[in-house]
Parts: structure tokens; sequence; C-alpha cells
């Protein structure tokens, strides 16, 4: 089932990583074979996961091989496979070939037209490192579906897979 969290902020104060955690933390009954945080400048990705495919290498938050880009990705991916040889046969290095992998080099390739190619049901969020912009997407149907909390007073955008990490 796994557990997405996205805090993005002016400012990451003490108390906005302790609530930021907390949140996260509600989040394991979701995901509970691993929590991982990712952090920059004004930006906190985190992920609890159900280790169900790649349990050795598909851990998240996942960087991108080039660096510039994380993912968090809860779902599956039913052509990732084919997608990942394609990707191979058009000189797209991978190192492990993962759903998560293979979703964050196809947003490189093809942004948000990368939803276009892929098979199951998924949500995700893709995060450029240097800007802090973020990519969201859902599949067709909503099955695994994401929501958002933006406040512009305050600077704040949070995004997760469970809406109950918002109150």
């Amino acid at each position: 089932m796994c557990g997405i969290l996205v805090l993005k902020a002016n400012h990451l104060t003490r108390e906005i990583k302790r609530k930021f955690q907390y949140a996260l933390e509600d989040l394991k009954n979701r995901g509970p074979d691993e929590l991982r945080i990712f952090q920059n400048k004004n930006l906190l990705a985190g992920f609890t996961r159900l280790s169900i495919n790649d349990i050795k290498t598909a851990s998240q938050p996942f960087k991108s091989l080039c660096g510039k880009y994380i993912i968090v990705f809860n779902g599956e991916i039913v052509n990732y496979k084919t997608l990942a040889s394609s990707l191979r046969q058009k000189d797209i290095k991978m190192k492990y070939g993962h759903e998560a992998e293979v979703i964050i080099n196809l947003y490189i390739k093809h942004k948000e037209n990368c939803v276009d190619s892929l098979r199951g049901f998924f949500a995700f969020v893709i995060i450029e490192n240097k800007t802090n912009n973020i990519f969201a997407a859902v599949d067709r149907f909503g099955i695994k579906p994401l929501y958002y909390y933006e406040n512009k007073r305050e600077n704040l955008f949070i995004i997760t897979s469970d809406y109950s990490t918002l109150m």
C-alpha cells in the first residue's frame, strides 16, 4: 500500500519537521517495512514502504541517476519491465529498472506525458531537486489517490496519500 508525504515551505522550522515526522509515522500502517525521508532546503519528502517488488533495491524516496529528480511512488505498473527494456534500447541508463526508476526516467524523457505510457494503478510525486518544482500524478481511475493542502499565506504545500495526515 505505501505512504507518501511531501511538504514544501519557505522555511523548514523545527516545529514543521517535528509535525512532518509525526505525520509520516502515522502512515506506517500503510507501509510498515521501511520509512525514509529526503530533505533539502525547503522541502521534505517521506515514504513508508510495503515491500512487494524489488525488495532490496527499490527504497524510496528514490533519486534519479543524474541526481536532479526525486520520486515517491505507490502502486503497481504492470508494464514496467517492457518500459524499462524500451528505455534501455534508447540508451537511457538505469541502475535497477524497478518501477520508480522507470517512471522517473519516463518523466525525464517525456515530462508530464510520462503517464500516457503507464499501465496499472499508481500515485507518484516527482520533485526537481534544484527548483523544488513538483509534478504529481495518479492513475486514470484514482485507485491510488493523492490529497493536497495549500496555504498561500503561509506558503505551505502538502501532498499525501492519506488525507488523515492533513488533519
